[in-house]
């Protein structure tokens, strides 16, 4: 494996989720830009996520039909890499979604998703990688 480029995404994936973690707990600032910078933070920490997912599946030697970010998902879940292929699923379809989301209320939706359920399959991804790859 080359060591140092799965080092260097496993450090761009830790470090959005990092900041992920942190608009969650925003309660306090203005509930729309708290809303909008989580789910800004959590599309980009989706995908580093599937990314993150596709590089070690390659370098495990898993054939990858495609390479799209839903192969990549079902192929990481199908190996056991990850635990919850549907919340990862539901997570993409959320993430493609949201190009297409006018109002608010659609929103919110994604945005109790994210902090109820999102969250924490990227902290099991997190701490998958950071014991089995660091």
């Amino acid at each position: 494996m080359h060591e140092e480029k799965l080092g260097h995404r496993i450090e761009q994936f830790n470090n959005s989720l990092a900041t992920l973690e942190a608009a969650v707990k925003w309660e306090n600032d203005s509930e729309n830009m708290a809303r909008d910078s989580t789910i800004q933070r959590f599309e980009y920490t989706l995908e580093m996520g599937w990314k993150l997912l596709q590089y070690i599946l390659k370098d495990e030697r898993v054939a990858l039909p495609v390479s799209s970010p839903r192969a990549v998902i079902k192929a990481a879940h199908a190996t056991g890499l990850i635990a919850d292929g549907d919340n990862w699923i539901r997570a993409l379809d959320d993430r493609n979604d949201m190009s297409h989301m006018y109002s608010g209320g659609e929103s919110e939706g994604i945005y109790r998703r994210i902090k109820d359920v999102y969250v924490d399959i990227f902290i099991q991804l997190r701490e998958l990688v950071n014991e089995q790859y660091i």
